[in-house]
């Protein structure tokens, strides 16, 4: 089930916040860990991680700073100049829609932690 609307905020300066790496990183391995415990394929899982990390590297902001301009870029920018199939492109996406998904989830601590929806 999805859970839509949340929002991802991150607020480094609370005490006892990790940095901002460490943080993008403790998101990667929830969404690694989710992808395990749901039975999905480890190279599936694998994939869909550097998906987000290329993606983050693209735009050089984090998840919670990402807007709707920066993936249309992303696919512009995989379109027009890397030439990639429109079936991958897609795949990306959807890889990126449950990244968004489940770190915006209602459902995992660090909302309460961490972010503000």
């Amino acid at each position: 089930m999805s859970e839509r609307g949340g929002r991802l905020s991150f607020f480094p300066a609370r005490t006892g916040e990790l940095e901002a790496d460490d943080f993008f990183s403790y998101l990667l391995t929830g969404w690694k860990r989710a992808g395990a415990a749901q039975n999905h394929d480890a190279e599936t899982v694998k994939r869909r991680i550097r998906v987000v990390q290329r993606f983050a590297d693209f735009c050089g902001k984090y998840p919670w700073e990402w807007e709707s301009k920066d993936a249309d870029e992303w696919f512009e920018h995989l379109r027009d100049v890397r030439l990639t199939m429109k079936s991958t492109r897609r795949a990306y996406q959807s890889d990126l829609e449950l990244f968004c998904d489940f770190v915006a989830s209602p459902r995992y601590t660090w909302n309460k932690e961490c972010c503000s929806h």
